[in-house]
């Protein structure tokens, strides 16, 4: 054996003359000694089944215990809020209603009718779902009176004992127009006599009513009762047809206060001006038709040129309510009143584009001590009668 320069021992040399023998072949196992069958294979097959079933088990068992810990958490958290404001400890205050005043409070009733139109004729249409005619005014006006008896006869809680009965003007359309004259089935003075007799019986009825000792009635004349071609401000009343029946209601009255006792009740207030104020109920209550009031569109309707107007009016006469017709729209502003009408929607008022509004009138109780109060409309007509 030689070394190498390192003074390793060499390597023996491999005689290339007799070469090494290979080593020998590996046996290959059999088959059979890697996999043995099964002697079940179905049972190990629900085994494999019952074990991922096992471990899914498992797992969501794991989430829900986790889940249950972080509401248990947040719910520490919340007893701990709640702790610092001590919700659970503190009583709500108790309710301590004051003793109720079992004696009815002294008021007046006050009823608005205006804008009647007893003589003008409209007919149903596709859009103007109302029908008018004189036989339909006579019972819309006979409907309005025995409303008024019923919402007087019916306020509990209040002593009632006068009303203020307003006639408000427009009672005919007459013929101030051209498409007056052929839309109007009776001439002015035939329809003025008509209107009186129903008013005449309103009147009387409600004078029935045995708790009312007192029925005031102030009248403003309308501008379609006028006989000339444009209203006059200071003789308007002597061109009114109108002023003149209420000047034929008080008459008759007058005349009947010496034999009948509850034509007594009844007082009239029909002056040659376009403004009526009475005192009622410790409160003073200022009329007018409303013609003079312009509105020329805009926002909020005419509700803008009534307060304008009123705040203008309040310069001439200290009222606390004021009460309007002539627009057709049933609008409470509180101080201010606006009446509808007892025609209902028509023409003309589809023409301007007015919105359409149901026949009714207004009716409020006025208490001695605090004011206005249980507004409510008076219906004038059926539900049949508005059907398309």
């Amino acid at each position: 054996m030689s070394r190498d320069n390192f003074g390793a021992p060499e390597a023996p040399r491999r005689d290339r003359r007799h070469p090494a023998a290979p080593n020998p072949p590996r046996a290959e196992p059999e088959l059979g000694a890697l996999v043995e069958p099964p002697d079940d294979p179905e049972g190990s097959l629900r085994a494999a089944r019952d074990v991922a079933a096992m471990r899914r088990l498992e797992r969501s068992t794991a989430d829900a215990k986790s889940a249950a810990r972080r509401a248990h958490d947040e719910i520490l958290e919340l007893r701990e809020a709640l702790a610092r404001y001590d919700f659970a400890g503190r009583e709500p205050t108790p309710i301590v209603l004051p003793p109720l005043n079992k004696s009815p409070r002294n008021a007046c009733a006050v009823a608005l009718l205006s804008d009647v139109h007893f003589d003008e004729q409209v007919q149903r249409t596709s859009t103007i779902r109302n029908e008018y005619t004189v036989e339909i005014a006579r019972a819309r006006l006979a409907r309005f009176f025995r409303g008024v008896e019923w919402l007087t006869r019916n306020q509990r809680g209040f002593k009632i004992r006068a009303l203020v009965l307003w006639l408000g003007g427009d009672f005919i359309s007459g013929q101030i127009h051209e498409e007056l004259a052929e839309t109007t089935a009776l001439p002015p003075g035939e329809s003025m006599l008509a209107v009186r007799d129903c008013l005449i019986a309103g009147i009387r009825q409600l004078a029935r009513i045995e708790a009312l000792d007192r029925i005031v009635i102030p009248c403003s004349y309308g501008n379609h009762g006028r006989t000339t071609d444009k209203m006059r401000a200071a003789t308007g009343h002597g061109h009114s047809w109108e002023w003149v029946m209420y000047q034929s209601l008080a008459e008759h009255f007058e005349l009947r206060a010496a034999t009948d006792a509850t034509a007594r009740k009844i007082g009239i207030h029909a002056p040659p001006g376009e403004h009526q104020v009475i005192e009622a109920a410790d409160h003073y209550l200022a009329f007018h038709h409303g013609h003079r009031i312009r509105y020329a569109g805009g926002i909020g309707g005419i509700t803008v040129p009534l307060i304008k107007k009123v705040v203008a009016w309040d310069k001439w006469s200290d009222a606390d309510y004021y009460h309007f017709g002539h627009f057709h729209q049933l609008i409470d502003l509180g101080r201010i009143m606006v009446n509808g009408s007892v025609i209902g929607p028509n023409a003309y008022a589809q023409s301007i584009g007015a919105t359409p509004e149901p026949p009714r009138q207004g009716y409020y109780v006025l208490d001695a001590k605090r004011g206005k109060t249980a507004v409510s409309p008076v219906w004038v007509s059926d539900d049949d009668e508005e059907a398309p």
